[in-house]
């Protein structure tokens, strides 16, 4: 298991970060709208994946994951982790990232939602 020591958040301008333009993760316009719901009432609260990539001469600050949340988040400062891998274990941690989200349990998340309608 790698070892990332310890991770920091650090804010970075928008304008900093590049896109991996080979990024297979995509989302409909529902997807994005309820995204863009979600940062508006939560903010960030889960920092951007960043490859500095600096120890392997490769593209500096290219997103590894989040791409979608620094497209729809309104502000210019993005928080991020940063991480130092070459091409290939970045492309790896890429498809990691983007293929972990999970599905619903239908009881469970039916729980959720009416405890949710009962809080108001």
């Amino acid at each position: 298991m790698a070892d990332n020591g310890n991770l920091a958040i650090e804010y970075i301008p928008k304008a900093d970060l590049k896109p991996d333009i080979q990024n297979a993760n995509e989302m409909t316009d529902r997807q994005r709208g309820m995204l863009k719901k979600s940062l508006k009432r939560f903010g960030f609260v889960e920092p951007i994946v960043v490859n500095s990539g600096k120890s392997h001469g490769e593209m500096t600050n290219r997103i590894c994951g989040g791409h979608h949340r620094v497209d729809e988040y309104p502000d210019d400062m993005i928080p991020c982790v940063f991480v130092d891998l070459d091409e290939r274990y970045h492309r790896m941690l890429s498809i990691a990232l983007n293929q972990q989200h999970g599905q619903f349990n239908t009881e469970k998340i039916k729980g959720q939602l009416n405890a949710l309608a009962t809080l108001g």
